[in-house]
Parts: C-alpha cells; structure tokens; sequence
C-alpha cells in the first residue's frame, strides 16, 4: 500500500506560485510572438513575473528538503523514476527559459530604448555577465578601472563599439 503524501505548508505555496509563473511565462510568450508594439508591457512583465516566482519557488523547495546540498543532489542526477528528481530539474529548466526570455526581453527594449543595435548589447551584456563569473567587478572604481577596459577590448575585437563612450560624452 502507497503512503499518502505529506504535503506541507510550502510545497502547496510551490505548486500555487509555480502554476502562476507558468501562467505568465505563456501569457507573455503568447503576447511576445503574437502581438505588437503595444504588447511590449506585457512580454516584460510576464517573464520577469515568471522568473521571479520560480526564483521563490526553487527557495521553498529548498526550505521544505531542509538543505541545499540536497536540491543540488537533485540537479546532480536526473532519476526518471524520481518525482522530486523530475521536479527539480523542470524548475531548474524553466528557470532557465524565464532567466533567457527576461533577459532578452529586456536587452531588446534598451536597445530600442538607445543607439545600439540588439545584437550589440546581448554582446555586451553577456561579455560583462561572462567577466563577472571569471570574478570581474565593478563595485569600486579600481575595480571598474580594470574591468572595463578588458570589457571595451573583448567587446571592439568582437566588432562592437565601446559601450562605455556613450557613457561618458
């Protein structure tokens, strides 16, 4: 005989929380490929909406397995079998899809927004990103002064204008 599932307090706010980032991921996936001009609000606000909302919902599966070693483990072996396992890593998944889709929604309206073309600031952006990861700030202006010069020459032998001349006329 099956045990009857113990479902606390924060896996319910999981599912509840986790139905509605799926819902506003589609609206705005709906509103992105769909729509026009005017839809622009709603693409933004959906993905940024479902970011968020899995961002709380990875918090409160963490807090209900007790530890984050433990949800790592998860993410460290895909078990079909395993419904926690199958669930960790769709949220991990689609985290990633909502992570992908805000970011590019965002770069899209500050490229609208300002002189650079689209593809140049999603360069930009991910050659800062990327500089970040490799232990790069820019918190400080020593810092600043040694990341964005190495930023400008990354970003000039990728064929993309100094971000930063902008910044400074």
């Amino acid at each position: 005989m099956l045990k009857s599932p113990e479902w606390h307090l924060l896996i319910v706010w999981y599912f509840f929380l986790g139905g509605i980032a799926g819902g506003a991921y589609f609206t705005a996936a709906i509103a992105d490929n769909f729509g026009g001009p005017r839809d622009r609000n709603v693409v933004r606000t959906g993905y940024i909406l479902s970011l968020l909302m899995i961002g709380v919902c990875g918090m409160l599966l963490i807090l209900d397995l007790g530890t984050p070693s433990r949800f790592m483990n998860m993410m460290g072996a895909f078990k079909f079998k395993d419904p926690m396992s199958i669930g960790a890593w769709v949220l991990g998944v689609f985290g990633l899809f909502a992570f992908v889709s805000s970011a590019l929604s965002l770069s899209a309206d500050e490229a609208r927004a300002g002189a650079a073309p689209f593809v140049n600031h999603a360069m930009h952006l991910t050659v800062h990103g990327v500089l970040h990861l490799l232990g790069f700030d820019h918190e400080t202006s020593h810092e600043a002064r040694v990341m964005e010069p190495l930023e400008t020459r990354i970003l000039n032998e990728l064929g993309v204008a100094d971000p930063y001349a902008t910044k400074a006329a």
